[in-house]
């Protein structure tokens, strides 16, 4: 091969290469992009989901909390009350 055949050969392999990387990055890369990014929306869209699972978790502690601060009071005022039990709420008869 002389060196303007190669010179030819090059010329016309360039826009040869170009086109097939072109169509490879349309035709297969890019609907992988748009799933990746697809998948990515999805996910953002199910931390809110999460966070509020965080917030209900919190709440349920809280409430937990309380009730059993109010099962304390409940028990301190019994102690304080006369003639009423610890366990049964009733009045006992002597």
């Amino acid at each position: 091969m002389e060196s303007h055949e190669i010179a030819i050969f090059i010329a016309l392999m360039v826009p040869l290469a170009s086109l097939c990387f072109g169509l490879t990055l349309r035709l297969a890369i890019k609907p992988f992009v748009e799933t990746l990014s697809a998948i990515s929306r999805e996910h953002r869209r199910a931390s809110p989901d999460q966070a509020q699972l965080r917030a209900l978790r919190a709440q349920l502690h809280d409430l937990t909390d309380a009730v059993e601060g109010l099962r304390a009071q409940v028990e301190f005022d019994r102690q304080l009350v006369p003639g009423t039990s610890g366990e049964g709420g009733g009045s006992e008869n002597p």
